[in-house]
């Protein structure tokens, strides 16, 4: 058999006619011709993104690259499709074992996500770039040494006020009346540019009060700490001399950035006048032209009416620094182990939804799969009306859902007593497909919205991490749940459903 396939090697053409002859169920899924012309896709798409100019600190332009992208992925399928829908064994009563169902679903998957992943391949190849230009440790390190630097030459412009909170600790904040929870004392005019401050400094200012659960959690992000008198303490903040920040690339870097605190003791407290301000002027230049593409121009006059902070930062345009830093991270840690979660969701999922649409409509008529999509879609507005005048909007969405699950699932049952193929026995059968591997989900979120949180038998309040470990073997289960019974219990509804007269 002679084939005209551009790009295709001699040994996939013949691996292609041996699954013709062999294997014809397999052979019309194209999954092997897929494979290879969206690997020589992906490669020929990821090698234009690596070419194609593009300044890594400013914002990511992948979302034009995607957009183009998706049109492809577009056009793949609809071709894909027409080619699948030349041939169907199911449709011809061809024998096809309950295993080959399975096969088949996951060579669909197998297909589908290979067209999938193109829109996906943009955003790595910018990662990638990103990665290779940009080390973890180098942000860190120009973040420190610019603010090193700037502290070493503008200490005289700097605000170096602390800024202070005074509370008086009580047991029960909720005990207390309204009227007493704020107590004053007279103000005074005492500098606060240090953090080393004696308790006469804040014997006449004013307080308000603070429970023990409110103080230990503004404890952990305080600058520094003073009691001053029996239950009364002084929170204080350090004026801000990280004025360059580098908070993603920190945690994936050995170096870890200096915050103001530690700037304050290494250079502030002690200050020191450098003895060479040009050479640290020119270094310092030299690191904001490394992360500007451009610098701005700023009206003096306006200049002179900001504040301190303001002044610096627009003098060496630390707001257009700290966006490049900002975007090259992003770019960086976008593939990370928290982003790859939902990424990873939603190209699975995606993939599962299409895969399930095709799989249905493979293997019912195209009437009965047409008005599937008809029923869920008048099913939604009708639950929503209902929804409207009942309130509580997500459990009643999960409750609709479960009762339509559970009597989908009814009605398809009721094939093995049939004497027809019936419309509303096919389309109860479809939608039972559609909606099996998301119903663990479903409940358990149910679950998690009628039942409180809190664990009367240990008498604790359940994590997070418990929550999130439930939603995970609830994904788990959906999967397998559906796995196990396409070749059991959804094979032979199809079978028998579309083996039934239609009269």
């Amino acid at each position: 058999m002679d084939t005209k396939r551009p790009l295709v090697p001699g040994f996939l053409k013949k691996f292609d006619e041996r699954l013709l002859l062999n294997q014809p169920e397999i052979w019309s899924t194209r999954v092997h011709l897929v494979l290879w012309y969206g690997f020589l896709f992906i490669a020929a798409l990821a090698s234009i993104c690596f070419l194609a100019p593009a300044d890594l600190r400013e914002n990511s332009g992948v979302v034009y690259w995607i957009g183009f992208v998706i049109i492809a992925t577009i056009i793949s399928l609809v071709v894909w499709l027409i080619y699948l829908l030349r041939f169907n064994v199911f449709k011809r009563y061809g024998i096809i074992k309950p295993l080959g169902w399975l096969r088949t679903f996951l060579l669909y998957f197998i297909c589908i996500g290979t067209i999938v992943l193109f829109p996906f391949v943009p955003p790595y190849v910018e990662s990638v770039k990103a990665n290779l230009k940009y080390g973890n440790e180098e942000l860190v390190k120009d973040a420190n040494r610019m603010n090193t630097l700037i502290i070493q030459l503008e200490y005289d412009s700097l605000d170096h006020s602390w800024d202070t909170d005074t509370f008086r600790l009580v047991k029960n904040y909720v005990d207390v009346p309204a009227y007493y929870r704020h107590s004053y004392y007279e103000e005074d005019d005492t500098d606060t540019t240090s953090s080393d401050l004696t308790d006469k400094v804040f014997e006449r200012r004013k307080y308000n009060l603070i429970d023990s659960a409110e103080f230990e959690s503004r404890k952990v992000y305080a600058d520094s700490i003073r009691q001053i008198a029996d239950s009364v303490y002084v929170f204080l903040d350090c004026p801000r001399y990280d004025m360059v920040h580098a908070y993603t690339p920190e945690r994936h870097s050995v170096t870890k950035r200096l915050d103001a605190k530690q700037l304050y003791d290494s250079l502030v407290k002690n200050f020191q006048a450098p003895e060479n301000k040009q050479q640290l002027l020119e270094e310092l230049t030299t690191l904001i032209h490394k992360y500007t593409i451009y610098r701005t121009n700023f009206d003096d006059y306006k200049i002179a009416h900001l504040g301190r902070f303001d002044k610096v930062s627009q003098k060496y345009d630390l707001s257009l620094v700290n966006s490049a830093i900002y975007n090259i991270a992003e770019k960086k840690y976008r593939w990370d182990k928290k982003e790859m979660e939902w990424i990873a969701r939603v190209f699975l999922y995606t993939t599962l939804a299409l895969t399930l649409l095709v799989f249905i409509f493979r293997h019912s008529t195209t009437r009965t799969f047409f008005l599937s999509l008809l029923t869920a879609l008048i099913l939604v507005i009708f639950s929503a009306v209902l929804i409207a005048f009942t309130g509580r909007e997500s459990q009643a969405t999960l409750q609709f859902c479960l009762f339509y699950f559970v009597l989908f699932t009814v009605l398809s049952a009721l094939v093995f007593t049939s004497r027809k193929r019936g419309q509303i026995t096919g389309i109860a059968i479809n939608l039972f497909v559609l909606m099996l591997p998301f119903i663990p989900m479903l409940a358990t979120t149910l679950y998690h919205l009628t039942i409180p949180t809190y664990d009367a038998e240990m008498n604790k309040v359940v994590s997070q991490e418990t929550i999130e470990m439930r939603f995970r073997i609830a994904e788990i289960c959906g999967w397998v749940l559906l796995l196990v019974l396409i070749p059991t219990y959804i094979q032979a509804v199809y079978r028998k459903w579309f083996g039934l007269p239609e009269q």
